[in-house]
């Protein structure tokens, strides 16, 4: 998680598509790191929750933006 915090720091502070664009390695690097975080947390929770099945971790992820709701 080391990606994680500091580009979500940097995207409130910069949150335009030029800033985005000159960063999407960084934000690539953060998804992965982050899908790592949601892989272990599934296989923990279903160690005690049975009702918990193996999910792959990009379908928990959504993208939010101004288009959506």
């Amino acid at each position: 998680m080391n990606s994680i915090f500091p580009y979500l720091t940097d995207l409130e502070n910069n949150n335009n598509r030029e800033w985005f664009n000159a960063n999407k390695e960084t934000y690539k690097k953060s998804c992965a790191e982050f899908e790592e975080v949601l892989h272990s947390l599934v296989l923990a929770v279903s160690k005690f929750d049975t009702g918990i099945p193996f999910c792959d971790p990009k379908s928990l992820m959504f993208k939010a933006s101004k288009y959506s709701c």
